[in-house]
């Protein structure tokens, strides 16, 4: 490693070796023939790995790539653990094993977001369902239009999900979700976000959601936001952190409480409210 790498808090591992030679070869790197995960801790706990492993071996079979063990998967992860950082963990067709470890940056968590629109085809080859490393058009269009993350939508108008995010609404205090259908990722946060909804009693309904569709709040789930309001979708305004968002958001923390007892509660909180 050189005295530059050293000095950065940033830190990789190929094939388990700290600051290794990635094989430039690999289909990965040349076709995007890849499935990744980014994961965080809280205090030094990750958060819901398991579900995440799940996904990615979902996603690794999708692409024909073999995915790790549970205990491999595991205990490489654990042995990469500090507090509050996130955990990229990517595997390539070749079969490369890649772990990135940075600090969280706190004012991600809740952040105000403001979504484009990116009309995409799903295909049978690579349906949403999978969580892949070909994300240049994405990326892409999301900077021509200036804002956070685009909204993958059907050309009909329905919403999948944001290239980074889950999408979800209110309306009139129902949690507007949309259905399993294979079209989107399962998303880890937004699954634990429809469990503290249950446990909260919030009324939810599964449909299709369109572009046309009005809602009171707007939302996106991920790991390193969790939950943040959407203020925009292209030049429609959302009046951002409402009631319902409120009241979902303490759930979560509550919920972030239970599984990772090393999470300090007093640390992120969402846009300074709470």
């Amino acid at each position: 490693m050189t005295a530059a790498y050293e000095k950065s808090p940033e830190t990789y591992w190929i094939n388990d070796v700290e600051g290794a030679v990635f094989d430039p070869r690999d289909p990965g790197l040349w076709s995007g023939l890849s499935v990744f995960e980014t994961m965080r801790t809280y205090g030094t706990d990750i958060f819901r790995m398991k579900y995440h492993y799940e996904r990615l071996c979902k996603s690794a079979v999708s692409l024909k790539i073999t995915p790790p063990k549970w205990t491999t998967f595991a205990s490489r992860l654990d042995a990469k653990v500090e507090e509050n950082v996130r955990l990229r963990y990517l595997l390539t067709r070749g079969q490369q094993e890649v772990i990135y470890r940075a600090p969280l940056k706190p004012s991600d968590w809740g952040r105000n977001i403001h979504l484009g629109v990116l009309y995409v085809m799903n295909s049978d080859a690579l349906p949403g369902s999978v969580k892949h490393g070909s994300r240049a058009e994405w990326v892409l269009s999301a900077e021509q239009q200036g804002v956070d993350e685009v909204l993958l939508c059907s050309p009909e108008g329905e919403i999948f999900e944001a290239n980074r995010s889950a999408f979800f609404g209110f309306r009139n205090g129902k949690m507007c979700l949309p259905p399993e259908d294979g079209k989107r990722l399962a998303s880890v946060t937004l699954n634990a976000l429809i469990e503290v909804a249950h446990e909260l009693g919030i009324e939810m309904e599964r449909k299709a959601l369109s572009l046309r569709d009005h809602f009171d709040e707007v939302y996106v789930a991920s790991t390193l936001k969790g939950l943040s309001p959407v203020l925009s979708i292209g030049d429609r305004c959302f009046q951002g952190l409402g009631p319902c968002g409120q009241r979902l958001h303490n759930g979560f923390k509550a919920m972030i409480n239970r599984e990772c007892p090393t999470w300090i509660s007093r640390g992120p909180v969402l846009n300074g409210t709470m």
